[in-house]
């Protein structure tokens, strides 16, 4: 048995302050974690983010989206070269019934912070995932499979560095869940065979005589034979521009001499073009109805002619605070600014700031909206993106190089 003293020595002064301070401490986080809940002392950050639903492409079933949008530094489990010192942050979800499910991570982006980035979180045969990849949801839609059971859903964003929550965010799952796009500010509309929002949304879209076939680094890729392919897309806000957009596609024309539009969203009024995009006698071309103006004035600026072959040409269009930007095969080219949109006119001595009017013209793919003067397209195109941005140089370089747009 352990040796028992008969007698005690009193303790220091010093000794006892210390013990009085650390009992208020103890007091005080105690009095802290009743009030406020648990607290820790490892360091940690602090996430402000939305959540939602929306519908995978050409199903009916409802995926989760977590939009963070403001905080501290923070990298996501499943990133690759994640440097020391930063918190490393993955999601728990907890279905209607109490139960918490971890999930897997599988994330593209090499950087810190996703905000202003959609994280979709997604149930298939193997359990639950979230990705930063809209693609891969969209090519990977037959394996996904609807959140069971229906109710309202928690996503918690867990620091792992820490083993603290950031943040909790409910959605409802079921008929009564609201689906929209959480992507307002950096809408992009890409090609999946159809148009598909990359938050999931289908543009409706209808090809006419269009043949699909897979192009060099796997682009899914349009034939369109010069005579009377096209596609052709109803109205949409999100493909509508008033301000700064990018236009990104892959272009293997077969004739490029004459007048051929590439897309558009025009009309047969050469007053209510909110934009369109042609080939015209080897240049580029793009026209627009200027906002603002009475009555209404249309400019358009034209490049020099381009060296065009049979090899694919990655085409990029930007309008970017006002100033237009034209890349050809990922190099930026000069061009000149025109009043109207008829060829053959003097260059105007001075830039002009694009102001896009907005209109409700159906969007068009390989043929201008004009019956009787369609200006058809021929050749092949693939991966028509629209941005309601514009492009950087580093963009549309690695795009050039990987085949993407």
């Amino acid at each position: 048995m352990k040796n028992s003293y008969s007698h005690s020595e009193g303790i220091s002064e010093t000794v006892s302050i210390i013990l009085v301070i650390s009992l208020v401490l103890i007091l005080a986080i105690v009095l802290y974690a009743l009030l406020f809940g648990s607290v820790s002392l490892k360091n940690t950050s602090r996430v402000a983010a939305t959540a939602g639903t929306v519908i995978v492409p050409e199903t009916s079933i409802p995926i989760m989206y977590s939009q963070p949008s403001a905080g501290d530094n923070y990298y996501l489990l499943g990133q690759q070269n994640i440097p020391s010192g930063y918190p490393v942050v993955y999601f728990m979800l907890r279905d209607p019934t109490g139960t918490s499910i971890k999930t897997t991570q599988t994330i593209k982006s090499p950087g810190a912070n996703t905000y202003g980035t959609a994280l979709y979180l997604y149930k298939d045969t193997s359990g639950y995932h979230v990705t930063d990849s809209a693609e891969m949801i969209a090519f990977n839609r037959t394996k996904i499979r609807p959140f069971t059971p229906q109710g309202t859903w928690t996503l918690t964003m867990v620091d792992k560095t820490a083993d603290v929550p950031l943040t909790d965010m409910k959605v409802l799952i079921g008929a009564e869940s609201p689906s929209y796009n959480p992507l307002g500010g950096s809408m992009t509309w890409t090609n999946f065979g159809q148009f598909i929002n990359k938050t999931g949304y289908l543009l409706p879209f209808t090809s006419y005589n269009v043949g699909n076939f897979t192009g060099p680094g796997g682009m899914k890729a349009f034939s369109f034979n010069g005579v009377s392919s096209y596609i052709q897309g109803v109205d949409n806000p999100d493909v509508s521009f008033t301000g700064n957009m990018g236009i990104s596609l892959w272009l293997q024309p077969s004739t490029t001499t004459g007048y051929h539009e590439i897309l558009g969203k025009g009309t047969a009024s050469d007053t209510n073009d909110n934009y369109d995009l042609f080939i015209i006698d080897r240049t580029l071309w793009f026209e627009w109805t200027q906002e603002g103006t009475s009555p209404a004035q249309m400019y358009h600026i034209q490049t020099a002619p381009l060296t065009w072959d049979k090899d694919w040409k990655y085409v990029t269009f930007n309008v970017n605070n006002g100033v237009p930007e034209i890349y050809y095969d990922g190099v930026s080219v000069p061009f000149n600014y025109y009043a109207g949109n008829t060829p053959g006119g003097v260059p105007l001595a001075s830039a002009v700031p694009v102001d896009l009017k907005p209109d409700n013209n159906p969007v068009t793919i390989g043929r201008q909206n004009w019956p009787g003067n369609y200006l058809y397209y021929a050749g092949n195109m693939s991966e028509v993106t629209y941005y309601n941005r514009a492009l950087s140089a580093s963009e549309v370089a690695d795009n050039k190089a990987t085949y993407q747009t």
